[in-house]
């Protein structure tokens, strides 16, 4: 699954060795790891993969196949980094240790979602006609396929209704004193997400928001990053950098939290990086309108990319209990749901099972909707959810429906 890239090993191995030197082996990070929950294993551990990135990074054939998996199990949650007294940063070792990593194919999925990471629009375009051979799917891809087709419209743009460039002239498309933001659509999330995305657009206009929806725009990167892929995911950046460079937007926002810490670094030079619902839950003018009453009993499911975000998690739990007639209910922290990037698909086996205990949960909450703002927990959980008559969908899109 990786590259041998620039910068030169020897250079990855220093980075390495730096980062994993902040580790002090107090173990206070293991009952917050899933995989070291699921496993009870040392090398499962995040204090384990410091030790294995450390073997690796001195001596290339260090480790065996069984190290070198454990290292790929990692689900880049960041839970370990939360709790972690010496600041360690597990998720820039973790990326970098991935450069390091012999090259191994990976799966099927995996290397179809890479690819329609590089190919947003192309994705868009395919699906359509992809839709006579959704019977040969799996259960699951074919409820997914079925959910994105009916947004994308026949030449497969997205929005259908908003060009690309339609807000590059201030002076002829803005009120005076509207601010342009930028809406961040990602690579398979403008497809299989449009749903939200349309939510956000619906929701930053009533706020009176100028949006700009560039169709070049592409993915964050997280995804290639998380399979070691390093040079492909700074081209993509690279791309995003350069389109809303010229499109000088005063912010960036996403509906996605599992991109939301990719796009913040590789666009921070260009205009800060925050999600929706953060924005929503500070803004006046959305404060001051009467929503409408929805009679919903809503399981709150937060990722493990939005709880390290102590701002959005906030958000999330305040707009959602605006909405009259809505009960909240959060669920309890289980772990991870094994989404965790492409996991779902290289070990779906190991996914299943970490996500047992959130389903349980939601059921055992009487819920009738599931709401969660990342897409990736969204596609691992729906199949599954539907199963028990549970409805899935993105904060955003009850906020929108709520819109008087």
């Amino acid at each position: 699954m990786s590259e041998r890239a620039s910068p030169p090993a020897e250079q990855i191995a220093q980075r390495i060795l730096a980062l994993a030197d902040a580790c002090v082996l107090c173990g206070l990070c293991l009952p917050h790891c899933p995989t070291y929950r699921l496993d009870a294993r040392e090398s499962e551990s995040p204090r384990g993969r410091v030790l294995l990135a450390q073997a690796l990074a001195r001596e290339p054939g260090a480790i065996d196949a069984s190290g070198v998996t454990a290292l790929e199990h990692c689900l880049g949650c960041g839970r370990c980094e939360q709790v972690c007294p010496a600041r360690v940063r597990f998720g820039d070792l973790m990326r970098q240790t991935r450069r390091l990593l012999p090259r191994r194919r990976a799966v099927r999925g995996v290397r179809l979602l890479l690819w329609a990471s590089r190919h947003p629009q192309l994705l868009a375009r395919l699906l359509p006609r992809l839709r006579p051979l959704r019977v040969l799917l799996p259960r699951s891809a074919r409820r997914a396929l079925s959910a994105a087709i009916p947004a994308v419209n026949d030449s497969g743009s997205w929005p259908p209704a908003h060009p690309q460039l339609e807000y590059t002239d201030k002076a002829e498309r803005s009120a005076p004193s509207s601010r342009r933001i930028g809406l961040l659509t990602g690579c398979v999330a403008r497809t299989l997400e449009s749903g939200a995305q349309h939510a956000a657009l619906r929701l930053l206009r009533a706020c009176g928001y100028t949006v700009l929806t560039p169709q070049e725009q592409g993915c964050c990167g997280a995804l290639e990053q998380h399979a070691g892929s390093s040079a492909q995911a700074d081209s993509l950046i690279a791309a995003n950098q350069r389109i809303w460079a010229d499109l000088r937007p005063e912010l960036l926002v996403s509906t996605a939290s599992g991109c939301q810490g990719a796009y913040a670094a590789g666009l921070a030079s260009i205009a800060p990086v925050m999600d929706v619902l953060s924005l929503l839950a500070d803004d006046a003018t959305f404060a001051a309108l009467s929503l409408r009453r929805s009679d919903r009993r809503i399981a709150l499911h937060l990722p493990c990319t939005q709880r390290a975000d102590a701002t959005s998690v906030q958000a999330a739990r305040a707009l959602l209990a605006r909405i009259p007639g809505v009960t909240l209910i959060e669920l309890q922290d289980s772990g991870c749901c094994g989404a965790g990037g492409a996991h779902m698909l290289q070990f779906p086996g190991r996914a299943e099972r970490l996500r047992q205990p959130l389903l349980d949960a939601v059921i055992a909450s009487a819920a009738t909707t599931l709401v969660s703002a990342n897409i990736g927990c969204r596609l691992h959980l729906g199949g599954a959810a539907e199963l028990a008559g549970i409805d899935i969908r993105h904060p955003l899109e009850l906020l929108a429906e709520a819109l008087p």
